[in-house]
């Protein structure tokens, strides 16, 4: 009986074990979001950034959008501690008179926003710049004869028939959504947009390059990380009825290079600022190889798609090789009674 006993004891104390542990690990990551390697993020970074992101904003989003722009977020913090600690392991380091001069500026855009976490988050996004200047823009070049060769396997995209026009655009909205831009930045009232857009048009007259700002800071997620490019626009595209006569007038007003006034319209109960830049005018007509304008925009295309193309790879790669364990994600999928494998 003893002996019987025993044995149950011994092949009973694994299980004990084991179940003592995961009561361990369920409560030891109760506070955390997630866990990036041997750094954490936690439930109070996490609301932390909601917060601020969120603040003074009077709309109210129910739960089910709170979770969802939470894990945006989150996915963003781990993203960002991902390439922060590559950067740390290449010793890039910010020149202080450069985080010191963004820092002053984005102080002065989010005065209620403490001045630790302004910096924080100023130097992770520099440090972000720096990386994939140094790691991807630096390495991507395109030959004259690659430039060739699009232009005469795309001959039939040289003949316009009609005036274009190549625009890229900043949009700020005070308008709830999760947001995509290099800086994790969301204006959050109507108060904050304004200031957001003003900030970002005095950057542009001192000089500033629209494509950073609008990489840094515009919050239409469809083409903030390609610098706001909105493609190529024709004339009867901008004068349809679906183009607001605000928007329209203030790109045809524009001539090659040059950057908008703020345009703000007013749409959906939400007031939106854009500022445009017309990045190339197209009249109708075929369009010659030998036209400089005409190897510069495949150029730049090259370029561009293939930078968006190593970020993401570089990114991809760098967080398959990160050691990731998103707890927040996985308590969600708890609450709802949904079992991973």
């Amino acid at each position: 009986m003893f002996m019987r006993l025993l044995r149950c004891a011994l092949f009973s104390l694994p299980v004990g074990l084991l179940l003592f542990s995961a009561a361990c690990h369920k409560a030891a990551s109760a506070g955390l979001a997630a866990r990036v390697g041997n750094e954490t993020i936690t439930m109070a970074k996490l609301d932390q950034v909601y917060k601020y992101q969120t603040l003074g904003r009077p709309q109210k989003v129910s739960a089910n959008e709170e979770k969802l722009m939470k894990l945006s977020l989150l996915n963003r913090l781990i993203d960002r501690r991902i390439l922060m600690s590559y950067a740390a392991a290449l010793h890039i380091a910010i020149p202080p008179a450069e985080l010191n001069q963004r820092v002053a500026q984005d102080e002065a855009m989010y005065p209620k926003i403490p001045p630790a976490v302004v910096r924080e988050d100023a130097l992770a996004t520099l440090t972000e710049d720096h990386l994939y200047q140094r790691e991807i823009s630096s390495r991507v070049q395109v030959t004259p004869a690659q430039i060739e060769a699009f232009y005469n396997a795309h001959r039939g995209n040289f003949q316009i028939q009609q005036p274009e026009y190549h625009v890229a655009e900043i949009e700020v909205t005070s308008q709830p959504s999760p947001v995509n831009n290099l800086a994790s930045n969301k204006a959050g009232t109507p108060a904050q947009a304004r200031q957001k857009i003003r900030m970002i048009a005095g950057r542009l007259r001192q000089g500033a390059d629209f494509a950073q700002l609008a990489q840094q800071y515009s919050e239409n997620p469809n083409n903030a990380a390609s610098g706001g490019d909105l493609g190529i626009i024709t004339l009867p595209e901008l004068s349809s009825q679906q183009v607001q006569p605000q928007l329209r007038n203030a790109i045809l007003k524009l001539k090659p290079g040059q950057i908008s006034p703020v345009v703000q319209v007013f749409n959906q109960g939400v007031n939106r600022y854009y500022i445009f830049k017309l990045l190339e005018y197209i009249p109708a007509g075929r369009r010659q190889f030998t036209d400089p304008n005409v190897q510069a925009a495949i150029r730049q295309a090259l370029v561009r798609t293939r930078q968006q193309l190593l970020r993401a790879a570089f990114l991809t790669a760098l967080r398959d090789r990160a050691r990731v364990h998103n707890y927040y994600a996985e308590r969600l999928l708890r609450q709802a009674g949904v079992k991973l494998p």
